[in-house]
């Protein structure tokens, strides 16, 4: 279930200087082989934009931080794809929090595809340990992967910091569900452990 971020490759890349919170950024890859696979030369553009810090987002009080970014790859190497994915993430002065995000690929070979994302949170606290957040997000794909026609999960998480220690317990359930000719039983994780902050 992809996200269609265009892979991982040793590029050259430039991001302009950051102008109204935005970004402008450029890069160039070769292709070359990684471990038994090989990646296709690219090139990538994106413009990100990232609030600045103690503003109000568009003249909106009610509106702590937007980020949001836009994306275009192109493919060289063989088969050609173009790929253009997104996102815009928005938290709220009431601790709630919301992003969305999508993405389209076009292949010459005909391994056309796409997804779309959406998770709704709430930040904020509910104990004296520290803020505590809750998510729950839902993923649905088309054409994204061999043999996937459709595919679909389903996630909730929540997170509790801890200040006196720097730590963030985390925990989070979710549910894979694929339709296509070929059959992949559906999937469950389960995700629990702690990250430390120095």
């Amino acid at each position: 279930m992809p996200s269609l971020d265009g892979g991982r490759a040793v590029r050259v890349r430039y991001d302009t200087p950051s102008f109204a919170g935005f970004t402008l950024s450029g890069s160039r890859s070769a292709g070359e082989t990684l471990g038994n696979g090989s990646v296709s030369p690219s090139t990538d553009s994106a413009l990100r934009y990232q609030s600045p810090d103690g503003t109000s987002p568009f003249g909106n009080r009610a509106i702590c931080e937007v980020q949001a970014g836009i994306g275009y790859l192109r493919n060289d190497g063989a088969p050609h794809r173009d790929i253009v994915s997104g996102s815009v993430s928005v938290l709220l002065e009431t601790g709630w929090n919301a992003t969305i995000a999508g993405g389209v690929r076009d292949a010459e070979t005909g391994a056309d595809g796409g997804y779309g994302y959406v998770r709704i949170g709430w930040r904020g606290r509910l104990v004296p340990l520290g803020e505590t957040a809750f998510s729950a997000d839902l993923y649905s794909g088309a054409e994204t992967a061999t043999g996937m026609k459709h595919a679909r999960a389903v996630g909730i998480e929540a997170v509790q910091v801890i200040d006196s220690t720097a730590v963030e317990v985390f925990a989070g359930v979710r549910r894979f569900q694929t339709d296509g000719p070929v059959a992949l039983k559906d999937a469950t994780s389960i995700l629990g452990g702690f990250r430390v902050r120095f």
